[in-house]
C-alpha cells in the first residue's frame, strides 16, 4: 500500500464506521458521508445506498415506533411509580393515604411535579382516584388491587 493510499484510508474507515455504527433511522447520514468522502466506485456507492434504503424500508418504521414507545414510557414512569407507592401504602396500612404527602419519605422520595396531579380517596380509604395530565392527555389511575387487606 502506497503512502498516498495509507493517508487516504481514513476516508474508507470513517465511511464504514458511519454506516455500521449509526442506528437504523440515521443510516441515511452514513450514506451522505459515504457519498461525500469515500473513494469507492459509483457502483459500490449505489449498492450501499440501495441496501440502506431497503433496510430503512423494513426496519425504519420499527425504530421510530420504538422511540415513540420509549418517550411514552419515560413520560408515564413517574405516575406509575406514584401509583405503586399509593398501593404499597394501602397494603401496609389497610387504607390509602388521605393525601399524597403522607407517602413521603417512606414510600416515595418525591412526588412527581409538572403532571397536574389530582388525588382523591374514598371516605373509607379503600379506593382512590389519581388523575394527571401526561403529554397533553388526561389520565386516571385507580387501585391496582381489587381489595386491600384490612388491618
Amino acid at each position: 500500500m502506497s503512502n498516498e493510499d495509507k493517508s487516504a484510508a481514513w476516508r474508507d474507515t470513517i465511511t464504514v464506521l458511519a454506516l455500521l455504527i449509526l442506528p437504523t433511522p440515521f443510516q441515511a447520514i452514513g450514506v451522505i458521508v459515504m457519498w461525500l468522502i469515500s473513494r469507492w466506485s459509483y457502483i459500490a456507492k449505489w449498492a450501499v445506498t440501495l441496501l440502506v434504503i431497503i433496510n430503512l424500508a423494513i426496519f425504519g418504521r420499527y425504530s421510530f415506533n420504538a422511540y415513540a414507545y420509549y418517550k411514552y414510557q419515560k413520560a408515564y414512569t413517574p405516575l406509575m411509580s406514584l401509583q405503586q407507592s399509593v398501593d404499597v401504602y394501602g397494603i401496609a396500612n389497610g387504607k390509602y393515604p388521605q393525601k399524597l404527602d403522607d407517602l413521603r419519605p417512606k414510600y416515595i422520595l418525591d412526588i412527581p411535579s409538572g403532571l397536574n396531579l389530582s388525588y382523591t380517596v374514598s371516605d373509607d380509604g379503600k379506593s382512590y382516584s389519581l388523575k394527571a395530565t401526561i403529554q397533553g392527555k388526561d389520565v386516571e389511575l385507580r387501585p391496582s388491587f381489587t381489595q386491600i387487606p384490612g388491618k
